[in-house]
């Protein structure tokens, strides 16, 4: 099921048990006014309970996901190393300002993206899918990205090289190619990000961007397979989701034991 897909139908059940059990406090009042005592031992009686239970539970859950913290699963490679597939995650919804649910419209201000960060957003050209990259630019960033280096409002953001390894196999090519590691640093945030020197070559293409007011540049830390802003855009302050703050499982498929070896806090 598609993230917002998931969120309406949530939204749905909440006001459905919220009518019946509105129905439900009405029908108690009636019966109490009339000395008429309740039935506890009828199946309307249990039904009723059992309704107006779950319309509870609904509002906490969904009030929680919506508005404090959300598990999130990695569902692919872009974000290696630092994150892996089979990673659950939790995003701090609340630390970028409350938002109403589908719509997106900011009720309440925290404080901004900060560059560095690890974001969970709305994919734009689909806001139906949830994506996790790491937040480049923020507005009114220039953004240069050429023979594999970045640029940010014209400084370079320096590569150090940190250790090589074997990435997993690739259906695609065949085997398991060397990714090559290096430790990059974009304000507050020390990390590390993810490149095939030895399989792809650097694009003598020039990408330039200026962030728009109200928009971020994202990247994924694993540059050369990224399905990133470099191809679709820019994201808006509208599909913000929330930042990706902590690790809590990993469980990269269906047929292993879940892992809590990677539970850390996300760099």
């Amino acid at each position: 099921m598609q993230y917002t897909e998931f969120t309406a139908l949530t939204i749905m059940l909440i006001g459905l048990t919220g009518c019946i059990t509105a129905i439900y406090w009405f029908y108690c009042r009636f019966k109490i006014k009339t000395n008429d005592p309740l039935n506890s031992h009828s199946i309307t009686y249990k039904i009723f309970n059992f309704i107006k239970t779950t319309f509870f539970m609904l509002l906490i859950i969904v009030s929680i996901r919506s508005f404090v913290f959300e598990p999130f699963q990695i569902p692919s490679g872009s974000m290696l190393p630092t994150l892996k597939v089979g990673d659950f995650v939790i995003v701090n919804r609340f630390i970028y300002g409350l938002r109403i649910p589908l719509l997106g419209h900011k009720i309440i201000s925290v404080r901004e993206p900060k560059r560095g960060e690890i974001i969970v957003f709305q994919f734009p050209k689909d806001t139906r899918i949830a994506y996790i990259k790491r937040l480049i630019g923020v507005p009114g960033d220039k953004i240069k990205y050429a023979n594999n280096q970045l640029f940010i409002n014209d400084e370079l953001i320096q590569d150090a090289f940190f250790s090589k390894t074997r990435d997993a196999y690739d259906p695609q090519i065949g085997f398991s190619p060397w990714a090559t590691l290096y430790e990059q640093k974009i304000d507050d945030y020390t990390f590390h990000i993810q490149r095939y020197p030895d399989l792809i070559q650097p694009s003598s293409e020039i990408l330039e961007y200026t962030v728009p007011k109200d928009m971020y540049f994202v990247m994924g830390d694993n540059r050369d397979k990224s399905y990133d802003s470099r191809s679709w855009g820019f994201v808006q302050t509208r599909y913000l989701i929330g930042k990706a703050a902590y690790i809590w499982l990993h469980w990269p498929k269906s047929n292993t034991l879940p892992s809590i070896k990677r539970n850390q806090v996300i760099p």
